[in-house]
């Protein structure tokens, strides 16, 4: 069903991609939800201006965010023969991850640390063994150093840096030192630009402080807890779906697969400081995610069982942000 719909057929991959769009955030349209609170993010909040004071704004702002950062990022794994050429099964996984609850339908701390690390990811699929890298390590750990700047615990992603240079078979001194390089330019980029201009600089310092505590999981939904749960049950069974398939496959699907699972391992790891903003995780969760997901989905023949859970999720995203919010 999903295989008719998401890759086989150009209008029917539109109307699939705007019906959950729409679907799972119809109330939302009428009624945004509140902004939360920017005050602890200053750069994020310099940099969006007034969008962070307007629901409707911060609404219309998180829906364009998510729909270009899924079709680009799904472009790339497309590019990559990540997936099948024509699939758009990535593109609406990553929707629902992105949107599946109300306090994700607008703009959060998350939203551009994760369209930069995304980009970061894209660098790191175009790195190979067989050319020169230079260009791509350093754009890769220049958007880890701005989405530094934007919530300074994904600063740990440097570490994603190293380790895609090592599944590149690429690790040496040179990376080592343009991946430093890439990563404090922006930072020192912006922070000597205020300076400059007689701003306060100690912004980053405040953040980290402001920021940096053990996870606070908050009460969640009956339904909340019911999404996460399946989404996890089905992602471990997906995980080892793709891994038995890594075998079967060219080298170079193996080497993206395990730049999503490093990429999934950080992620979990600088959740472990995040403190109240824990609850807006599974925004930055969705880039490796929706990709194992997008990749067994994307397979020929799979079970009705599969699919079944998949209208399960968007059930369950449909009925949180519509009815109980």
């Amino acid at each position: 069903m999903l295989q008719k719909y998401l890759v086989k057929g150009s209008v029917r991959k539109v109307f699939a991609i705007l019906l959950v769009l729409v679907v799972t955030r119809a109330r939302a349209f009428f009624n945004p939800p509140p902004v939360p609170d920017f005050s602890n993010f200053p750069f994020q909040k310099w940099l969006l201006g007034p969008i962070v004071y307007q629901p409707y704004m911060a609404f219309w702002f998180n829906i364009f965010i998510i729909f270009w950062l899924a079709m680009g990022f799904n472009y790339a794994l497309r590019y990559y023969r990540y997936v099948p050429y024509r699939s758009f099964t990535g593109v609406v996984i990553f929707i629902l991850l992105f949107g599946h609850a109300p306090w994700l339908l607008t703009l959060h701390p998350l939203v551009l640390p994760t369209v930069f690390l995304s980009i970061t990811m894209i660098f790191s699929l175009r790195m190979s063994n067989a050319r020169e890298n230079t260009i791509q390590v350093y754009w890769a750990a220049f958007f880890i150093g701005l989405a530094a700047l934007s919530y300074p615990l994904t600063g740990v992603f440097i570490v994603y840096v190293f380790l895609a240079t090592s599944v590149n078979s690429i690790l040496g001194w040179r990376e080592l030192i343009v991946t430093i390089i890439g990563f404090f330019n922006p930072i020192l980029l912006i922070l000597g630009g205020l300076y400059f201009f007689d701003e306060p600089v100690g912004f980053l310092w405040q953040q980290i402080q402001n920021e940096v505590h053990f996870p606070q999981i908050p009460t969640l939904t009956l339904l909340e807890w019911a999404f996460v749960v399946t989404t996890s049950l089905l992602s471990i069974w997906v995980f080892f779906n793709v891994a038995s398939l890594a075998g079967k496959k060219p080298i170079s699907f193996r080497k993206y697969t395990w730049l999503h699972i490093w990429f999934l391992i950080v992620s979990i790891f600088s959740s472990l400081g995040s403190g109240h903003t824990f609850i807006y995780y599974l925004s930055l969760l969705s880039i490796p995610l929706s990709s194992f997901l997008a990749v067994y989905y994307s397979e020929e023949n799979r079970s009705i069982k599969s699919e079944l859970v998949f209208l399960l999720m968007i059930c369950i995203a449909l009925i949180q942000n519509n009815f109980l919010v």
